[in-house]
């Protein structure tokens, strides 16, 4: 067989082709033209022009003329048949185009789509993963974004292949910048609603859009199918750049199999949503069919499509036949179609099984950077060895293969005893990859691939990766109370040499990060704040929290972890800050962020906690006083002083005064016949220069021989 050209008839009526064009079908090129059968072609029409001047000059007679002229033609004819190349049969399979807004009318275009693998421009047919591949099957295929731009032949990467069912998946990805968002807006006048009869007074205007049409053609369909057999092949995408920043998604399988009176679902997310949003919402996801321009649909007698769910139903009875549908996803003012190719079963047929355990009908939350595994279960009663699992489109892959970890999706192993198969899926969720998007899967017989299972899909709802929360517990007796009794998050009281046991869990989402925490300032990482580096880390802090301590009781992405501090001799009434820093795991596409949590401590005043083996004396001597005034202070509490001391008791070393009006450091240290600097002592939060208001709190330690007035 042969392709024929626009100068074919002209040539067969005794005139001339005005270009040689003898190659070219409907204007595209037939992809196994070489550039010498060109030259050849044009060598051929110089010498036939040549040879048409000789003749007029000769002047021959008209009958002569014209037999010579018909050899001429009828050897110019054998010679372009004898070069054309033998047709192949079509190769297209499936294929589909999405958009996603990059910046103001800038969109990225992935365009997927699958081939007969086995067809010979394919790598001769030996395509893997990883290759790039000019997608020229009966004719070029090109996107053409609708502006008028010039069109892109496809350049594509090879992400999947499946040699029992011959086919390879190709994914092109290109930007593109329209002059404006849209192809065109209009306002639509519409009026506000007359209640009571009375007259419409109001006029408003709504916005209507007329998008860009995005489209991928080429040709030719596949020439099993009983629809279009050979046919172009159409597929389009609606471009609004306001309206959304992303259009539907189309993650079906190349190929399904379907019995009939049974269904499957177009599976077609809308990437800005959550799939539960859908149900019940007015302006969610739509279905329909595509275009009659661009396919033959085989008609309501033999499927349905259910606008609402996606829902295919196959109503015919006809089977072991292979048909192509074309299906449109709407929302937000945008589309996108997808075609693929369906074959029905013969009733009867015994179908193996396909179950992921994961699934059960609840979306799946993953987050950029982390991994996330799913395990698909196949079954086949009495096919051992010749069941396996095929997984549907697996997103652009912007860094390509061969990269560390380039691979997004990779079934990491299929084992295949007594007819059952298992497919560890292990998706590393890229930086822009984000929204609702679904993993479809199926499993078949190797031996027979249109035998398959109905094919499953996961809701995935991918998601940047949140920074660690962290939150804190510890015993009510040092938590902090408003007025109104409410508890104040993260603020403690606690005493002078009282240990703060604090937990603090530390959460993310992902569920393979280790979360890591760290004292902040712990310079040499050994879990404690020693003088200098407390020092260091809060430098404009009076009393900074050496000493505190962490550590780790549970590690993983719902981590634990104690912290201890023990407030020293010296920071009565101190207003201590602890600050702690969280972060995930380092990986590909994360970006990493410390979380910081700071907790607040006031140091009460005037009460000690005893220690091991210390008693009053010892005490006392810290304090600065006499044992017996610190007996004086505790004797209710204290009839034996010197047995009685435990550790963790507490003890007054002091007195709490208010100020009252006129009152100054000096002349309260006169009055309790005590010093400034001892009341400086213990009043950590107190300066020499400090000005003392009326009803503030201060801890005196006095002579009560003196005075024992306290306010």
């Amino acid at each position: 067989s042969y392709l024929s050209w626009p100068g074919e008839q002209q040539l067969l009526e005794g005139g001339h082709p005005h270009h040689p064009t003898a190659f070219w079908a409907g204007g595209a090129r037939n992809a196994s033209m070489s550039s010498e059968g060109e030259g050849a072609v044009d060598a051929g029409a110089q010498r036939r022009e040549g040879d048409a001047e000789q003749q007029h000059a000769a002047v021959v007679p008209a009958a002569a003329w014209h037999g010579r002229r018909m050899r001429v033609t009828a050897l110019f004819l054998l010679l372009c048949v004898a070069l054309l190349p033998v047709v192949q049969a079509g190769t297209f399979i499936s294929g589909s185009v999405r958009w996603e807004k990059v910046k103001d009318n800038t969109a990225r275009f992935d365009v997927v789509t699958y081939w007969r693998r086995s067809f010979s421009p394919f790598m001769d047919g030996n395509a893997k993963p990883g290759d790039k591949i000019d997608i020229i099957a009966q004719s070029t295929v090109s996107l053409n974004f609708g502006d008028g731009s010039a069109p892109h032949f496809l350049l594509a990467t090879v992400t999947n292949i499946n040699e029992d069912e011959d086919w390879l998946e190709a994914v092109t990805t290109y930007e593109h910048t329209y002059a404006t968002p849209y192809a065109k807006k209009e306002l639509v006048a519409a009026y506000s609603d007359a209640t009571s009869g009375a007259p419409v007074t109001e006029q408003q205007y709504r916005a209507e859009y007329t998008p860009w049409v995005a489209t991928l053609a080429g040709c030719c369909r596949y020439t099993t199918i009983t629809n279009d057999p050979d046919k172009p092949f159409l597929m389009r995408s609606h471009v609004n750049l306001e309206s959304s920043a992303r259009s539907p998604d189309a993650r079906l399988l190349p190929t399904i199999s379907v019995k009939p009176h049974s269904s499957f679902k177009a599976s077609v997310t809308a990437p800005l949503y959550q799939p539960q949003s859908m149900i019940n919402n007015t302006q969610a996801l739509r279905f329909s069919w595509c275009p009659s321009s661009s396919w033959t649909n085989p008609g309501a007698a033999e499927v349905e499509l259910n606008a609402v769910t996606g829902m295919v139903m196959w109503k015919g009875t006809t089977s072991s036949v292979w048909y192509h549908l074309c299906v449109q996803g709407s929302i937000d003012s945008v589309m996108s179609e997808v075609d693929f190719m369906v074959y029905v079963l013969a009733p009867g047929v015994l179908l193996p099984t396909c179950t992921s355990v994961e699934f059960d009908g609840l979306p799946t939350y993953g987050y950029v950077g982390y991994r996330l595994p799913f395990v698909v279960e196949a079954f086949y009663p009495g096919a051992e060895g010749n069941v396996t699992i095929a997984v549907g489109y697996r997103s652009r892959m912007q860094e390509g293969v061969g990269v560390a970890n380039g691979v997004k999706f990779t079934v990491a192993s299929t084992s295949r005893v007594d007819g059952k198969a298992v497919g560890m899926i292990d998706y590393l969720v890229p930086d822009w990859a984000q929204g609702w998007v679904a993993v479809c899967f199926l499993s078949y017989l190797t031996h027979e691939p249109t035998i398959k299972s109905p094919m499953e899909c996961l809701d995935l709802v991918l998601q940047k990766d949140e920074r660690t929360q962290m939150s804190t517990t510890t015993p009510d007796e040092f938590k902090v109370h408003t007025p109104l009794g409410q508890v104040l998050p993260n603020t403690y009281s606690m005493r002078e040499g009282q240990a703060l046991p604090l937990m603090v869990r530390a959460f993310k989402p992902p569920k393979d990060d280790v979360i890591s925490l760290v004292l902040s300032g712990d310079s040499n990482g050994d879990g404690m704040l020693d003088v200098s580096e407390a020092a260091l880390a809060y430098p404009n802090v009076t009393h900074p929290p050496w000493g505190a301590s962490l550590e780790v009781i549970k590690g993983g992405h719902n981590a634990s972890f104690r912290i201890s501090y023990v407030p020293p001799r010296s920071f009565t009434g101190a207003e201590v800050r602890l600050c702690v820093k969280a972060r995930g795991a380092a990986g590909m596409y994360r970006n990493i962020e410390d979380t910081e949590l700071c907790i607040h401590i006031t140091v009460q005043r005037c009460v000690w906690t005893v220690q091991e083996s210390e008693n009053l004396v010892a005490i006392a001597q810290s304090v600065g006083v006499s044992w017996l005034q610190v007996w004086n202070y505790n004797k209710e509490g204290l009839s034996r002083p010197d047995l009685d001391l435990t550790k963790g008791q507490s003890l007054k070393v002091g007195q709490m005064y208010q100020v009252a009006k006129g009152d100054t450091l000096a002349n309260m240290a006169g009055r309790f016949s005590t010093s400034v600097d001892m009341i400086l002592r213990m009043n950590a939060d107190l300066e020499h220069s400090a000005l003392l208001l009326p009803d503030q709190l201060v801890c005196i330690t006095f002579n009560s021989c003196k005075s024992d007035m306290i306010a």
